[in-house]
């Protein structure tokens, strides 16, 4: 279940209030989390999605954040690996936003996966009432040839 415009500032307060400041999140904190997007509707209509959103927001406990989230948006849009966002993604956001707001461009690009993530979420409805606007420099590497292919 995609959060709307107004769905999306509820589930920034949530974020906010699981989040906070601390730079972990206790793996309690987190189900707590999990529940109570669930009970606020913001963790999907099916169980399949309730169980996406849980496990997404297990990811963004502990410390290591960015390079978890990193991995797991390797190969996903969004952080529930929904195709649209979800309150995993609110969380998320919250919890990176000073990492990405402190990295420069080489540390962003390091992470390329979480950097195209987060310009796309920055820009959805609602976000700038939140958080301001981090200027991101996107630039498209298109992948290494092996030296066995010939592209002749």
């Amino acid at each position: 279940m995609a959060i709307d415009a107004a769905q999306l500032d509820k589930a920034f307060r949530l974020a906010l209030d699981v989040s906070g400041k601390d730079v972990e999140l206790a793996s309690t904190e987190a189900k707590d989390a999990a529940t109570k997007a669930e009970q606020l509707g913001l963790a999907g209509d099916s169980k399949e999605d309730v169980q996406r959103v849980a496990k997404a927001i297990q990811t963004l406990s502990g410390k290591n954040v960015p390079p978890s989230l990193d991995k797991l948006l390797k190969e996903q849009i969004y952080v529930a690996d929904t195709l649209s966002p979800t309150f995993a993604d609110a969380l998320a956001f919250v919890r990176v936003f000073d990492f990405v707001v402190s990295s420069d461009d080489a540390a962003r690009s390091s992470l390329p996966h979480l950097t195209r993530w987060f310009d796309l979420f920055q820009h959805q409805p609602r976000v700038s009432n939140h958080f301001s606007l981090v200027e991101i420099s996107l630039s498209y590497q298109p992948p290494k040839v092996l030296n066995s292919l010939s592209l002749s």
